[in-house]
């Protein structure tokens, strides 16, 4: 991407004609892409007052580029941008004639006429904005498609909005299958960018691949720049509303100082347009450098490979990696650890290593979880909640807090209610959270006693609780459901807005919330809500406990509703479930009411067709949060209903999605946008946007029990790395990082996967090999890790395996032994042992292979099989010494880390031959199971196994610990690869020792001790 380009664009100022428009949030954007694109012929369908279309033409002139543009429409208006009279077009025409008269054409009839106006070929950069229904943009698009260029750019605005007939969202939807190169902007009603022909790379726009780093910079960086402009036009009209009111009411002082205030914050406003103006110059300025010292970087890494491919660097390869072990730096205690980007070597420096206790401080206060440290401490981190005793509160406070402190950071939960008790807390904090708080004269102190501080303060919100002008029964059904009034709302809405605009950074779960921020002015970012390592537990375990139930014939559907605030969600859906409910006597649906009132969820009066299958209704008291897996378990498929284009519920989270993977369960949803974006309809879940929709998913699903089990399975999968603990402390990395310099810029973003230069996607892990279950014994209960070991085919070797086994305290394991193809392993000594000592374990399979299989697909099997939230697998080779899963499951959780490599050393003395050898030839892994989704699972590579997850554990950027100065782990050398396969495996660790150098620093050198047999 040219950068140049960039930073010249972010000079030019915007068209002065400021007529209203919903377009504002993309000026940035299309005066930069007009600047790179450098259209022959640009046309614009659809301008109406010319926001978009003046601010092309705007770049145009001040690029000095020879594009001719035309603005085509009729000025007459239609239904969706309402009917106007003559003056909007005089305007537009005086302003045109005044100021791009050289450049522009205005022409004044229907699209459908003016496309004869035009050359086959000739338009590179087209825009329609037309009337916004699904028939009238495709007829537009697929009518002017001959008389666009190979390489032209097509733009479509309104893309996210699905309310008033509007179907732009549909047909970008199909376009986005057919064209390979599409962004879109979700920003000011979303903005569709497509590029026709990705073949043509001399004019391919590279930005636009789904995988390239700069697409999300690219976003990042226009939305927040879209956003200023919204601001600066809120401003405007805020000061044209003052003006009229001042007018009408006699120049009152009251008005008067309302207009002064105004004026002010539009100079403050274009001051600040003025200060980046400077900024992009000096931007230029740092750019020139960078290309200067890039210039430089080639020629030293040219001379770099030279010296790689030399004999005497390889011949000293056992000298230097003996200095990288012994010279290797501390890590720091003080500062909070910065991300680390894509493809970054994981080094020796230890993950998180700064003070670990929390307290809370609320009445009845509780240890959360830690244990006390004497090193030095971390950033302070208060959170105040809202609302701290519901299931909100555990997701948006609690999870929170667990990140924080795998990060090093110390911290305190105060309840709202308590606050003045705590200010002393509030004066310690170098980060204050209030969660759901809304303002009050209690709260201004907080904030006033922490500003004083010079602490940061967030705000967190999972919910559209911040605009009063929604607080309307129109779109929330809870107000009339709940006997609520509006202007009792309104008012609490109103404060939650008061409280936003008073902080530093605002977090919300989604990117629809994200963008109703945005026109606040206030930084936002996106923390979707997740999983932690109980609920993952809790959850696996109700799986367990049903399967070993018996089956009673019935089909649940369920709809777990947490409030009496969904009955237009559910009316998506009703009618579609009360037929599925008349013509299946086996099915059920599963609803929820309050124990303490009795009072139904889902008022039923409302439905006339499920009043009359009452005897097909289960219901079921509400339960706390930790009881909510076991009641999931119990359906056989979940609903998602909700109110597609209602922001409210465009804006909810994936909640509902992975709290029913996590339980074993497919879901059946709304395509609002979080869930199109998280379900892969057909493949990990199913999507129903219309009744008619409703009534094939659920006829499709509930036909098909084995599809059913497949999109649990795979949505499961899906889910495990993006919502799970370890991604949320990858974030908190990001976000507390600027607390290392007090009057450092909070960060400005939209997503975390931007700030670490890549955006993570979905890989599936391969099929593991057909397997028989040759003992199975389940005491349904909880583990933390399940071992998995490859048995070894020699009856000696074996015994001392089982033995080692024994030595690892197993009141918290779970036991997976796999044993080849071709009865090579004695099984029947293997089941003898496993019925003898198989209570020692919570869970213990014994599997055979029955096919011959590789060491990866066969581990990946065996990891599928395994319900803990880690799993460490041995080879047939190695063995754990006493404690060793416990001292790595210590290490792993108080660093919330993807993955941990306990010191493995040789029990013959080979340690003394390996360990100068850079990258170790020997590696345990203990791992969690969404770190190893994360990468796709094991590879099928003959001799990798564990060298190669580690390998991709690093270039996905997966945070790790090395455990133990003393060895946990042992080897047999005897046990090796031999011939043909050893060399294959050298060759292969050797090229990853080129490409990755610093996986050698996360392996230690042993410092002695005795190696038990």
């Amino acid at each position: 991407m040219d950068y140049e380009t960039l930073a010249r664009a972010a000079t030019i100022r915007p068209d002065a004609l400021n007529a209203p428009s919903a377009w504002s949030g993309h000026v940035p954007f299309a005066m930069w892409l007009v600047q790179v694109l450098k259209p022959g012929i640009l046309v614009e369908l659809g301008t109406h007052y010319g926001r978009s279309y003046f601010n092309f033409c705007r770049s145009v002139k001040a690029g000095g580029l020879p594009t001719k543009c035309y603005a085509v429409d009729t000025w007459e208006g239609d239904a969706h941008a309402g009917h106007y009279g003559e003056a909007v077009f005089a305007t537009v025409n005086e302003h045109n004639r005044r100021c791009y008269a050289d450049v522009s054409r205005l022409l004044r009839m229907r699209f459908d006429e003016a496309v004869d106006s035009f050359a086959n070929g000739s338009i590179d950069l087209l825009h329609i904005d037309g009337f916004h229904t699904y028939e009238a943009v495709k007829h537009d698009f697929e009518h002017w498609l001959p008389k666009l260029s190979a390489h032209a750019v097509v733009l479509f605005h309104d893309t996210n909005v699905r309310e008033r007939g509007f179907g732009v969202w549909r047909l970008w939807e199909e376009l986005r299958a057919r064209y390979p190169l599409h962004l879109e902007f979700l920003h000011s009603h979303g903005l569709g960018v497509l590029q026709l022909d990705a073949g043509q790379a001399h004019a391919r726009l590279d930005w636009l691949c789904p995988e390239s780093a700069e697409r999300a910079l690219l976003l990042a960086y226009f939305g927040a720049r879209g956003g200023e402009l919204e601001q600066l036009d809120a401003a405007r009209d805020e000061l044209a509303v003052y003006r009229s009111e001042r007018d009408a009411l006699g120049m009152g002082r009251s008005i008067q100082d309302r207009v002064r205030e105004g004026e002010q914050r539009i100079d403050a406003l274009q001051h600040a347009l003025m200060a980046r103006a400077e900024e992009a110059r000096l931007l230029r300025q740092t750019l020139a450098r960078h290309e200067s010292i890039l210039s430089a970087a080639v020629q030293v890494a040219a001379e770099r490979d030279a010296l790689l491919a030399s004999t005497s660097w390889r011949i000293t390869r056992p000298i230097r990696a003996l200095v990288n072990l012994t010279r290797r730096d501390p890590p720091s205690l003080a500062a909070a650890p910065q991300p680390r980007e894509q493809g970054e070597d994981v080094s020796a420096r230890g993950m998180l290593e700064a003070g670990e206790d929390w307290t809370h401080a609320a009445v009845g206060g509780r240890q959360v979880q830690g244990h006390r440290s004497d090193r030095v401490p971390g950033p302070r981190v208060l959170y105040i909640s809202g609302e701290p005793h519901t299931p909100g509160h555990h997701y948006r406070v609690e999870c929170d807090a667990q990140a924080a402190r795998a990060v090093g950071a110390h911290g305190t939960l105060i309840e709202v209610a308590a606050i003045l008790s705590h200010l002393e807390e509030v004066a310690a904090a170098d980060l204050v959270v209030l969660w759901r708080t809304p303002w009050t004269e209690e709260l201004a102190l907080v904030i006033q006693t922490a500003r004083a501080a010079g602490a940061w303060i967030h705000f967190d919100i999972d919910d559209l609780l911040f605009d009063p002008t929604l607080a309307s029964t129109a779109l929330i059904d809870g107000n009339r459901t709940q006997g609520l009034a509006l202007d009792t709302v309104a008012t609490r809405y109103a404060r939650m807005r008061q409280t936003l605009l008073q902080v530093d950074l605002c977090r919300v779960t989604t990117e629809e919330l994200a963008q109703q921020v945005r026109t606040t002015g206030v930084p936002v970012v996106v923390l979707p809500n997740g999983y932690d390592e109980t609920t993952f537990n809790a959850s696996r375990l109700a799986v367990r406990e049903r399967a070993a139930s018996l089956d009673d014939g019935l089909v649940r559907i369920g709809y777990a509703g947490g409030s009496r605030t969904h009955q237009r969600d559910f009316a998506v859906c009703a009618d579609a479930v009360a037929r599925i409910l008349q013509d299946r006597p086996e099915v059920r649906l599963v609803l929820f009411r309050d124990p303490s009132s009795g009072l139904p969820l889902v008022e039923l009066n409302e439905f006339p067709p499920l009043r009359d299958c009452q005897d097909r209704i289960e219901w079921r008291d509400l339960v706390p949060f930790r009881g909510l897996a076991a009641e999931l378990a119990r359906f056989d498929l979940n609903l998602a209903p909700l109110e597609i284009g209602n922001p409210f519920c465009e804006g909810k989270s994936e909640l509902k999605y992975f709290e029913a993977a996590l339980a074993g369960v497919c879901t059946l949803a709304s395509p609002t946008g979080p869930f199109r974006r998280v379900i892969r309809h057909g493949e990990t879940g199913w999507l129903a946007a219309d009744p008619e929709q409703w009534r094939e998913g659920l006829t499709r699903l509930l036909d098909d029990p084995s599809l059913r089990q497949t999109l649990a399975r795979d949505a499961l999968e899906s889910i495990l790395w993006p919502f799970g603990p370890e991604q949320r402390t990858e974030r908190m990395h990001v976000l507390l990082g600027h607390l290392r310099g007090r009057r450092a810029s909070p960060p400005r973003t939209v997503s975390f996967a931007q700030l670490r230069g890549r955006r993570w996607e979905p890989v599936s892990v391969p099929a593991g090999p057909s397997v028989a279950t040759r003992f199975a014994r389940d005491q349904l209960n909880a583990a933390a890790l399940t071992l998995i070991l490859h048995l070894p085919k020699d009856i000696g070797v074996l015994e001392q395996r089982l033995a080692a086994l024994l030595r690892q305290p197993a009141q918290d394991l779970d036991l997976i032994l796999l044993a080849d193809a071709g009865g090579e392993v004695s099984l029947e000594r293997v089941l003898l042992w496993a019925g003898q000592e198989g209570r020692r374990f919570h869970r213990l399979l014994v599997l055979e292979a029955l096919t011959p299989s590789e060491l990866g697909p066969l581990r990946n099997l065996a990891i599928t099989r395994a319900e803990t939230f880690y799993v460490l697998p041995l080879g047939p080779h190695q063995w754990l010494g006493p404690d060793a899963a416990q001292q790595a499951l210590m290490a792993i959780r108080a660093a919330q880390a993807a993955f941990a490599c306990p010191l493995i050393v040789a029990a013959d003395g080979g340690a003394e031959r390996a360990r100068h050898e850079g990258v170790p030839r020997e590696l345990v892994l203990l791992f969690s199971k969404a770190a190893w989704t994360c990468v796709g699972g094991y590879a099928e590579l003959g001799g990798g196994g564990d060298l190669d997850l580690l390998r991709r554990f690093a270039e996905a950027g997966l945070g790790g610990v090395g455990v133990g100065e003393e060895p946990l782990a042992f080897h047999d050398w005897t046990q090796r690869l031999a011939g043909d396969a050893h060399a294959r495996r050298e060759d292969w660790i050797a090229e990853i020792e080129r490409a990755h150098p610093g996986l050698a620093m996360l392996w230690r050198t042993p410092r002695g001790g005795p190696i038990p047999s």
